[in-house]
């Protein structure tokens, strides 16, 4: 079974489609403290450094190990708990691409610095603090990306990366939302956006890495992304 992490601010259309895949939603808690957009966001709340691992904020450890505990998957509390301002508020916003962790590493939270070195995953230090939410790891070396710092090391590091302008996502409350916030992994090569509004040039590049996208219809809408780990 596959379970997505999610908002359930997410839009409805995304949702159900989500749920024809066969994937079960969890629906992240709100976190009153942080800034009213981002108080469901799962890419601010959870790490999944593998399939059967979730690593969560403290005070969403209980919240968590329920939804998963009829799973064989495993729930970690992480170390970090934010006071809601930045940058503890993103120690959890870290995105995982092979081997490579892209995350502004001052600000990453000490369990999920502990896995990725069980699993011999290297760090890549950016400026971005949101490096979650502005990746989409469409294979084991190939990313899309709406940051340009994040591009810019990705190709120093020998991914395939293809950059994307943040200014038409969606995201009410700021300018703007990330590209990696409108994007859910459903299986190996197969992932869903909330929006068509799309440049060939995204579509291209998921069928280049062998990958199917799924979308509903309208403006890219940044809900915070998910966290999809795979469990019995």
């Amino acid at each position: 079974m596959k379970y997505v992490i999610i908002s359930p601010l997410a839009p409805k259309p995304f949702l159900a489609l989500l749920e024809s895949e066969e994937c079960q939603p969890i629906f992240t808690k709100e976190q009153k403290n942080f800034p009213l957009p981002e108080r469901y966001h799962a890419d601010l709340q959870c790490f999944a450094p593998d399939e059967k691992t979730v690593i969560v904020t403290p005070d969403l450890y209980e919240y968590y190990q329920a939804c998963l505990k009829e799973t064989d998957v495993t729930v970690l509390s992480g170390k970090t708990q934010s006071d809601g301002h930045y940058p503890s508020r993103i120690a959890y916003n870290v995105a995982k691409v092979g081997n490579t962790a892209f995350c502004l590493e001052k600000a990453l939270d000490g369990r999920i610095r502990e896995e990725l070195e069980k699993r011999n995953v290297s760090i890549c230090n950016v400026s971005q603090g949101y490096a979650a939410c502005s990746v989409v790891g469409v294979s084991e070396n190939a990313l899309i990306t709406s940051d340009k710092s994040i591009a810019k090391a990705a190709e120093s590091g020998g991914f395939d990366c293809l950059y994307l302008s943040p200014e038409e996502i969606l995201l009410p409350g700021f300018d703007h939302g990330f590209i990696g916030g409108c994007v859910s992994k459903i299986r190996p090569n197969l992932f869903a956006v909330s929006g068509s509004q799309l440049p060939n040039s995204f579509l291209a590049f998921f069928e280049k890495h062998g990958a199917t996208l799924l979308s509903v219809s309208g403006q890219l809408y940044d809900f915070g992304g998910s966290i999809s780990p795979e469990g019995k």
